[in-house]
């Protein structure tokens, strides 16, 4: 009995340093995994920010590459289409074929009411803006951004007034600076209405021409201009060349 006693009193020392060995070289065999973790994460980090920013770089210049070689695709440059009143004149290069006798280098979108809000039918780069007169002497805001290196947009907010404060007032709605960077269907700017004439004309410009639109516009843009041409100004063709 006697012996049968002294193990059982030495069993709850040798057990208790039994646990704590147990304990500590647990929590070093956490700290080596931690540590090991650390050490490959960062290395492996070190290798990965280069990684991602070349595979970011190559996705960027394929982009890049891609709007350079895409064709623009136009949407209507009224955010509510129900806001166009009518289109007045249309695109003129061959004048003997056009009602108005004169070349024309865009589409007119007349209003419905004043204050309408403009939407830019394509994306692209601004690279001017400024006021300017017609040949009627009226003043107008002129909005042109560039697409790519071949197809640009040019939006002329035309007030119908003689007033230069009109074109001030204009300028300050048309929210676009140099070089701002815009993407399709973003607002650019609010037309004001001055005299009955008030409208946006919308010229595209490729490879530094003005063109017919027609081709470029999507369809259910085409569709609603071709809706108004009918509706609005029967036997007017939106292009003439």
């Amino acid at each position: 009995m006697k012996s049968t006693e002294q193990k059982s009193s030495k069993s709850p020392n040798v057990t208790a340093r039994y646990r704590s060995s147990l304990l500590i070289a647990k929590v070093r065999l956490l700290q080596f995994f931690a540590m090991t973790t650390f050490t490959f994460s960062w290395y492996g980090f070190r290798r990965l920010v280069p990684i991602t920013f070349l595979l970011s770089f190559v996705m960027n210049s394929c982009k890049k590459d891609n709007l350079q070689n895409s064709i623009i695709t136009l949407a209507l440059p009224y955010s509510n289409p129900s806001e166009i009143d009518s289109i007045g004149m249309t695109y003129v290069l061959d004048t003997s074929k056009a009602p108005w006798k004169i070349q024309h280098s865009g589409i007119d979108f007349h209003p419905d009411d004043n204050v309408r809000r403009i939407q830019a039918v394509a994306q692209g780069t601004v690279e001017n803006v400024m006021i300017t007169q017609d040949i009627n002497l009226n003043w107008l805001v002129e909005a042109r951004i560039k697409y790519n290196s071949r197809f640009a947009v040019l939006y002329s907010f035309n007030m119908d007034s003689p007033f230069q404060n009109d074109a001030n007032t204009q300028r300050d709605n048309v929210f676009l600076e140099i070089n701002d960077v815009v993407g399709q269907g973003d607002i650019i700017g609010n037309l004001f209405v001055i005299g009955q004439d008030a409208h946006l004309q919308l010229t595209l410009i490729v490879d530094g021409i003005s063109v017919c639109p027609e081709s470029y516009f999507l369809e259910s843009s085409l569709s609603t201009i071709n809706a108004l041409l009918t509706s609005k100004s029967p036997g007017i063709e939106l292009c003439y060349q």
